[in-house]
């Protein structure tokens, strides 16, 4: 029997769990075999106006959920120096938000950032 592992996980038992600790689970497999087939090296992606509102969507999504989770907890909230940090995090990422929302378009964020290395903006 596997230490610290409940009877079932999600109505699946016990050899499931120890699979799961070994990354053997076939839904780990298959979330593996996925994010393998995403397109994580910069030459081959190419950047469009729409991963603009998208940044945006996530930063928001993120500033969310820091401010929800951890700017709400109580450990957090009761440190002034922990509470600094977390709000330090929400400005950080809402300033981000903001500043990407200046722009309309690629070429606009080209002409006036510097796209990193292997990224590219298809011509729209």
């Amino acid at each position: 029997m596997v230490d610290n592992c409940p009877r079932q996980i999600a109505g699946e038992n016990i050899d499931t769990c120890y699979r799961v600790k070994k990354h053997e689970s076939p839904l780990i497999q298959a979330r593996l075999r996925k994010e393998k087939q995403m397109p994580i090296d910069a030459e081959i992606y190419k950047l469009n106006d729409g991963h603009i509102l998208e940044a945006m969507d996530r930063l928001h999504v993120a500033c969310v959920c820091i401010d929800q989770i951890l700017g709400k907890h109580p450990l957090l909230n009761s440190v002034s120096e922990f509470k600094s940090e977390v709000d330090k995090a929400v400005e950080a990422l809402a300033n981000l938000y903001q500043k990407l929302g200046q722009f309309d378009s690629l070429k606009e964020i080209a002409r006036s950032c510097e796209l990193a290395d292997g990224y590219t903006h298809s011509e729209q």
